[in-house]
């Protein structure tokens, strides 16, 4: 099928993470994290607002320039059309031009980030509901968000192709608290995990198959849009990396009951959360900060129960809390920057890890602010190397190949996945068929080596990963 991506990228702009390089076969992109919307600033027909600190640095939302260029397959193009009309033009021409194929298109809008401007038309249909200029232009610009997303859907329903389209809608986070919108009656906004910062508009149409009008009310994720879709069209699923997702189209149609997720995991720099049926456990670990909270009866999570309900605390911190076991090739008691293995360890604690077993040594602190995976990992350490192989709970004390993903990463706190299998025979372990991507445009990859004898009753299997 064909592969499409249109509006706001913001994945990475280094060669390895440009749309053309990670599987999309036609891209309409800028690359940051914002452009400007509008480039005659002075147009009488358009309204612009500065809301945010995104509107004061310099050269991140007002431009055009750098990272906020536009560019088709790649190549810069000029645009004077305000900018939402133009990506929903490229999007009705990518629905027309593949009507006849399968086809995938994705559609992250710029809106209603900063630059904050909007046709005033859209402004003066509010004026009389929304007293505040700054709220009645972000709500503009959802109007004009409204309009763009029915366009698609009319195209979609105009060429016959509504029953075969899977659509899906949804936001990334809460609003930001810097901006005019509102996450009430929940607390927080984007940048935390309390239910304003996470708790989002999440929608999936497929008419004839998904009940129209159906509210689910069960704690799903945007983990679960890849099962699902790939379900939808058939597509299975087992033979890649173990997915997090669910395919939920089972629990919107009434073939499965119950809850789809039994635990979800939230982690965000210094802010963390655990959610399991009404029960959501928020935690600052480098504050030392812990609170419990039922959902079902205080969606703002103004009530801290962890005193009231200790039992179901400590089962949410103990889910949290995922076990480590340390160990080190050469077996030296300091690396590089002086910082020794029982500091390493009471770092990794600090950060909700519970160290399981230390033979060594290793500068980690970083890693534990990256991580945030509940099951054993098992981690090599080898001077200013930081490896780690992620055995997601389970032990290989017999020869075979084993299929696992693991996470690492380096110094600077680049933080990576990768997948691949695991083959144990006597006393080495080696990985093959790995892939590994990267969140930060640092590549990262790893190297075949042996470091552990799966006979041993603490490790039983483990891989060495240098990055580069």
């Amino acid at each position: 099928y064909t592969t499409g991506v249109i509006g706001k990228w913001h994945l990475g702009h280094g060669p390895d993470f440009l749309p053309q390089n990670r599987g999309f076969d036609h891209s309409v992109v800028f690359h940051g994290n914002t452009s400007l919307q509008f480039t005659r600033i002075d147009d009488p027909e358009m309204v612009s607002i500065k809301v945010d600190f995104h509107d004061e640095g310099k050269d991140i939302a007002w431009t055009r320039e750098g990272l906020n260029q536009i560019r088709v397959n790649g190549d810069i193009v000029e645009v004077d059309q305000y900018l939402m009309f133009y990506f929903r033009d490229r999007a009705l021409d990518f629905i027309e031009q593949n009507r006849h194929q399968p086809f995938m298109l994705y559609y992250p809008m710029n809106s209603p980030v900063p630059p904050l401007q909007v046709p005033k038309v859209y402004f003066e249909r509010l004026r009389d509901s929304i007293a505040n200029i700054s709220l009645r232009g972000y709500s503009a610009m959802l109007l004009a968000q409204d309009e763009m997303i029915g366009a698609l859907l009319d195209k979609v329903r105009a060429l016959g192709l509504e029953r075969d389209t899977f659509v899906v809608f949804v936001s990334d986070n809460g609003s930001a608290p810097s901006r005019p919108g509102n996450n009430g009656p929940f607390s927080g906004g984007k940048y935390t995990t309390f239910e304003g910062g996470i708790r989002m508009p999440f929608m999936m149409k497929w008419p004839g198959h998904i009940p129209a009008g159906l509210v689910y009310h069960q704690p799903v994720s945007t983990l679960d849009i890849l099962p699902t879709t790939a379900a939808a069209c058939d597509v299975s699923t087992s033979a890649a990396q173990t997915l997090d997702g669910v395919d939920l189209l089972p629990y919107l149609t009434n073939q499965a009951s119950g809850s789809p997720h039994e635990v979800l995991y939230w982690k965000l720099a210094g802010f963390c959360a655990v959610r399991k049926g009404r029960w959501k456990l928020y935690l600052e670990p480098r504050r030392g900060i812990a609170r419990l909270f039922d959902l079902d009866t205080d969606p703002a999570e103004k009530r801290d129960l962890a005193a009231e309900q200790p039992a179901i605390f400590e089962e949410l911190n103990m889910k949290f809390r995922f076990p480590i076991v340390i160990i080190d090739e050469d077996f030296r008691s300091e690396n590089a920057s002086g910082l020794g293995i029982r500091a390493l360890a009471d770092a990794l604690e600090k950060e909700g890890v519970e160290v399981l077993g230390v033979t060594s040594y290793g500068d980690l602190s970083q890693f534990a602010q990256q991580q945030s995976r509940a099951s054993t990992f098992v981690l090599s350490v080898d001077d200013e190397e930081l490896a780690g192989l992620n055995l997601d709970g389970t032990t290989h004390t017999a020869a075979g190949t084993y299929n696992d993903s693991w996470s690492f990463t380096d110094a600077t706190g680049n933080y990576s996945d990768a997948s691949g299998s695991v083959e144990t025979t006597g006393s080495t372990t080696t990985t093959t068929n790995t892939t590994t991507t990267s969140t930060t445009g640092t590549t990262s990859t790893s190297s075949e080596s042996c470091v552990a004898d799966p006979t041993e009753t603490s490790i039983s299997s483990a891989s060495s990963f240098t990055l580069t």
